[in-house]
C-alpha cells in the first residue's frame, strides 16, 4: 500500500461553532432520505451541501463521490460551514470541485480534477488535489495549508484571472508535478499573496516553459517565504510581468537545473536570506533588485549581481562563469558555505560556517521607544499573516526576547507585536536569529543544537492511497 502524507496546521480544528450547529454524515452507500446522522447517513454530499447553514459540520465516510456539488450557503467569521473527512477516512471526489460561498472549510478530501475557490475566508486544510487542471484561487483572504497538490495540466496553483485576488495565504502544501503535465508551480495575478513553508519539487521538464512562478504582471506585495524548491529541470525561479513591484523571496531554499532563475527585477525587489544550493546548469541569475545574505553557490554561466543593492552574500562559482563587475565589502567571494550535507541536499550550515553571524540585519528601527508598536525603515520584509494566519517572529538586535507581529501598518512602517519591547533609534530588526547578527543563506546555525530546521509542521495525517 502506497501511503500519502498529508500535513495540515492546527487551523483544521480551531473552528469556533454556534451553539444550535448541526453535525450531519454521508456516506456512499445510504440514503439520502435517511435522517443525515452517524447512524444514519445521508448518501450524497449534495444533500449536505443543500442543507447546511453557518456553524454546521458534515462528515464525510470513506468512498468515491462522483457527483457535482453546488453550495446553497455561505458561513460567517464566528461560524464556519465544514465539510471534512470522517475520521480521517480516504474520501475521492473524482472531478472539479468548486467553492462558491463564504467561510467555508474543506478538509481531508482527495480531490480528483481542478478546486476552484472562488469564496472568500475560505480554509482549505489538508486535501489531495491531483490532475486537474490546477488550483484556482479567485476569492479573497483564503487559506490553503496543508494540501497534496500535483499533477495538474496547467499551473499547479494560480490566482485570479479577471476575478481579482488579495489576501491570500498559500503554507505548508507539498506542490509538484513529476509527469510533467503542466508548466509552471504558481502563477499569480492579484496582490497580497503569501507563500510560506511550501515544498515545491519535481517538475519534470516537457519542453514548455515552465516557472517557479510566473507573473501575470501587475501583481505586488507577494511574499515567498521559507519554501523549499527541489530537483527542479530547466526552470526559471521567477518570471517578471509588466508593472509588478514589491516581491520579497526571504528564506527559500533551490537546487536543480535553472534558466534564467530571476529573470527580471520589478520595483523594489527584495531577495534576502535565502539559500541557491546548485544551478545544474543553466544561464543563472538576472537581475535582483536588493540582495542581501543569500548564498550563490554553483549558479551556472550568470551571476546574481545585476542587483541593485546587494552586500552581505556568499557567492562561490564552483563551475560557473563569473561575470560579476562589483563586490562589495561584506561580501564572501569563492568560500565554501560548508553545508551539512550538500550532496544530500542539506543545505543548513556546518558548526564551522563561514556564513555564521556574517549576515546583516534587514531593517533597523527609526526611533527609539517602548511598547508594542515598532517603527522600522521597511516593514515590507514582514507579514502580519492578514488576520488569517500567524504573522512573523521578530528579535530585535542584542536581544533574546522573540515576539510575535500581530499586525503592520506599510503606509507608516510600524509593525505590531504580541508583548512590549524596549529599543534604540537604529537597532537591527530581524526574524529569531542566533549569535551576534543572522547569519548568510536560507537556515539560520543554533550553537550547541546544530542547526534550525523550518517549522514543524501540526496534526500530521496519513491518508492510504
Amino acid at each position: 500500500m502506497l501511503i500519502t502524507i498529508v500535513l495540515f496546521t492546527a487551523s483544521a480544528v480551531l473552528i469556533p461553532l454556534s451553539a444550535s450547529a448541526a453535525t450531519y454524515c454521508v456516506a456512499p452507500t445510504c440514503n439520502d432520505a435517511n435522517s443525515g446522522t452517524l447512524a444514519s447517513p445521508w448518501k450524497t454530499i449534495q444533500k449536505a451541501a443543500s442543507t447546511m447553514v453557518a456553524g454546521d459540520t458534515v462528515n464525510i465516510r470513506a468512498g468515491t463521490y462522483n457527483e457535482t456539488i453546488t453550495m446553497q450557503n455561505s458561513g460567517n467569521s464566528n461560524n464556519r460551514i465544514t465539510y471534512q473527512s470522517y475520521n480521517n477516512e480516504n474520501v475521492i471526489i473524482p472531478q472539479d470541485f468548486t467553492i462558491s460561498k463564504d467561510y467555508i472549510v474543506v478538509n481531508g478530501l482527495e480531490i480528483q480534477g481542478s478546486m476552484n475557490i472562488d469564496g472568500t475566508y475560505g480554509r482549505i486544510l489538508g486535501n489531495y488535489i491531483h490532475h486537474g487542471t490546477a488550483v484556482f484561487v479567485h476569492g479573497s483572504y483564503n487559506l490553503i495549508s496543508g494540501n497534496r497538490i500535483s499533477g495538474h495540466a496547467w499551473d499547479q496553483i494560480t490566482t485570479g484571472w479577471g476575478n481579482g485576488a488579495d489576501h491570500i495565504v498559500i503554507e505548508y502544501n507539498d506542490v509538484s508535478d513529476p509527469e510533467g503535465l503542466g508548466e509552471d508551480f504558481m502563477q499569480y495575478m492579484g496582490h497580497d499573496i503569501i507563500v510560506r513553508g511550501n515544498y515545491f519539487h519535481d517538475n519534470l521538464s516537457n519542453g514548455r516553459h515552465n516557472d517557479c512562478y510566473q507573473s501575470g504582471g501587475g501583481e505586488y506585495n507577494i511574499w515567498m517565504i521559507g519554501n523549499r524548491f527541489g530537483n527542479l529541470d530547466s526552470v526559471q525561479y521567477y518570471m517578471v510581468g509588466s508593472g509588478d513591484h514589491d516581491h520579497i523571496w526571504r528564506n527559500n531554499v533551490f537546487w536543480g537545473s535553472i534558466g534564467w532563475g530571476f529573470n527580471g527585477s520589478p520595483t523594489a525587489m527584495r531577495v534576502i536570506n535565502n539559500t541557491f544550493g546548485t544551478a545544474l546548469g543553466g544561464y543563472g541569475y538576472a537581475g535582483s533588485g536588493t540582495s542581501r545574505n543569500n548564498i550563490y553557490n554553483d549558479w551556472g554561466t550568470e551571476c546574481p549581481y545585476g542587483a541593485s543593492s546587494a552586500d552581505y552574500n556568499l557567492i562561490n562559482p564552483t563551475t560557473g562563469t563569473e561575470w560579476c563587475v562589483t563586490r562589495q565589502p561584506h561580501d564572501l567571494w569563492g568560500v565554501d558555505a560548508k553545508f551539512v550535507n550538500f550532496t544530500g541536499r542539506d543545505f543548513h550550515l556546518q558548526s564551522s560556517s563561514p556564513c555564521i553571524d556574517a549576515g546583516t540585519f534587514p531593517t533597523t528601527t527609526t526611533s527609539a521607544g517602548s511598547g508594542t508598536q515598532i517603527p522600522v525603515a521597511e516593514a515590507k520584509i514582514f507579514v502580519d499573516g492578514f488576520g488569517i494566519a500567524d504573522g512573523d517572529s521578530i528579535q530585535l538586535q542584542g536581544q533574546t526576547q522573540v515576539a510575535r507581529i500581530t499586525s503592520i501598518n506599510y503606509t507608516t512602517n510600524v509593525l505590531t507585536v504580541d508583548q512590549p519591547l524596549s529599543w534604540t533609534s537604529g537597532l537591527g530588526v530581524s526574524i529569531p536569529y542566533s549569535g551576534s547578527a543572522p547569519d548568510i543563506g536560507a537556515y539560520e546555525y543554533t550553537s550547541g543544537a546544530g542547526t534550525t530546521p523550518p517549522a514543524a509542521p501540526k496534526n500530521l495525517k496519513v491518508t492510504p492511497k
